[in-house]
């Protein structure tokens, strides 16, 4: 057989299996039931980062933060939060 016939058989079963794979339901069509949650703001009183490790180029780990709420229902209150920077590069993470 001629080897650009194959090359195209080949493309043609690799697209068509893509096609199949982007078709299967994988059960996270739908958005989560945030019905219950309410943005807030809050300001952080303070950090702990005994968890963050410093890679050569990254930091990974958790962060946690004790935040104050500043607005809603829980107006005044102390809670606790976790941050898990992203491995960026840049610093921003």
């Amino acid at each position: 057989m001629n080897s650009r016939y194959l090359d195209f058989i080949l493309t043609a079963l690799l697209t068509l299996s893509c096609a199949v794979l982007f078709l299967i339901p994988t059960g996270f069509e739908e958005t989560t039931d945030n019905s219950r949650s309410q943005r807030t703001r809050a300001q952080v009183d303070h950090v702990d980062n005994t968890d963050i490790r410093q890679n050569p180029i990254v930091k990974t780990g958790l962060q946690e933060l004790t935040v104050i709420i500043l607005n809603g229902p829980f107006k005044g209150h102390r809670d606790r939060a976790g941050h898990e920077p992203s491995a960026r590069q840049d610093g921003t993470g």
